[in-house]
């Protein structure tokens, strides 16, 4: 998923990520991320009607996590995101 190491714990900052940073992080829309914050997958708090802001330590141990499981287990995309064919 990541071409590059992630941070070891020590080294994470807590500065704060904007869902076009997050997304480009996990490699998914803008409304995915969007989608799993207001559904409660990702961390994240809202600034206003719809804006939402994320702590960089918060996602990036989440891809921690994920990584670590079954990719089988993935979460949905945004169904307007979705391919079809």
């Amino acid at each position: 998923m990541h071409s590059q190491p992630l941070p070891q714990k020590q080294q994470l900052s807590d500065r704060s990520l904007r869902v076009d940073q997050v997304a480009s992080l996990l490699s998914v829309s803008d409304r995915t991320v969007r989608y799993w914050a207001e559904i409660g997958i990702l961390p994240g708090y809202k600034l206003g009607r719809r804006k939402w802001s994320f702590r960089e330590s918060r996602i990036l141990e989440y891809v921690r996590r994920r990584e670590s499981t079954d990719q089988c287990d993935a979460p949905p995309i945004h169904p307007s995101a979705a391919v079809t064919t």
